[in-house]
């Protein structure tokens, strides 16, 4: 059951959580695997990667790297309510807004940034758990936080493990 999205945040929110809960049988238990994803190229540059059949690297988080650009660059963004046209990104943002000065002033800002949204993202989640308990029909959540790091192509990738939390209902 996919509750995630761009920049590994649970977009699908209380509704995902409740039609999550549905699915779990009685005499179970959930487990929810969560967090952002980032790139380490084999030079240690943070946010990119090597990909096959691309003669460059690229960025890893694609769409966190894009909206640091902007948030760097001073761009204006649409919050509006009613824009749906890049729904994510403006979540995305909203979570690092109110961060901005933290995440620019760290000597590596896209791992700070990582870190807003891996904290964010388990905050959620719990609130999100929390406020639906009712509809799960088994007492126990596992929580498995972490961040996927992406390497080079023809490497192993890997997962840092931050977070591990049993929530009893």
């Amino acid at each position: 059951f996919y509750l995630g999205g761009l920049g590994g945040i649970p977009y699908t929110g209380r509704t995902g959580i409740a039609a999550y809960a549905s699915h779990v049988p009685p005499d179970g238990a959930s487990f929810i695997f969560y967090g952002p994803h980032v790139g380490i190229h084999s030079d240690g540059s943070v946010g990119i990667v090597h990909r096959e059949h691309q003669h460059d690297p690229t960025y890893s988080c694609g769409a966190l790297l894009s909206v640091l650009e902007r948030m760097r660059n001073d761009e204006p963004f649409d919050w509006s309510s009613n824009n749906f046209e890049d729904l994510q990104a403006r979540v995305i943002e909203k979570l690092l807004h109110q961060h901005k000065e933290r995440i620019f002033s760290a000597k590596q800002y896209v791992l700070e940034a990582v870190k807003v949204i891996f904290n964010k993202s388990g905050c959620m989640l719990r609130e999100f758990i929390i406020e639906n308990k009712l509809k799960f029909p088994s007492k126990h959540v596992f929580l498995l936080g972490g961040t996927i790091i992406n390497t080079d192509f023809g490497l192993e990738n890997y997962v840092e493990i931050q977070e591990f939390e049993h929530i009893e209902l």
